[in-house]
């Protein structure tokens, strides 16, 4: 689990979407999302995204080693 802040969604959403393994948003009222390729859970995103001005803060859980180093890769770089 770990967190980030999101600057550039759509560049995010193309690499979740690229991962092999689950990628799962934890709410903070405890549920967990799956992000991996949901358009219904993207749509929320990005709708978000747009309504706090460009930034979002999410928390994470993803099972696979690699993806989670796509993943910091990419908001590293934004």
């Amino acid at each position: 689990m770990f967190k980030v802040t999101i600057l550039n969604i759509n560049d995010f959403l193309k690499t979740v979407n690229d991962c092999h393994g689950t990628v799962n948003l934890l709410h903070s009222d405890g549920r967990c999302e799956d992000l991996t390729s949901q358009f219904r859970a993207q749509s929320s995103l990005v709708r978000s995204f747009q309504e706090q001005g460009g930034y979002l803060r999410l928390t994470l859980d993803v099972e696979n080693p690699k993806d989670y180093m796509k993943i910091v890769s990419q908001v590293i770089s934004n």
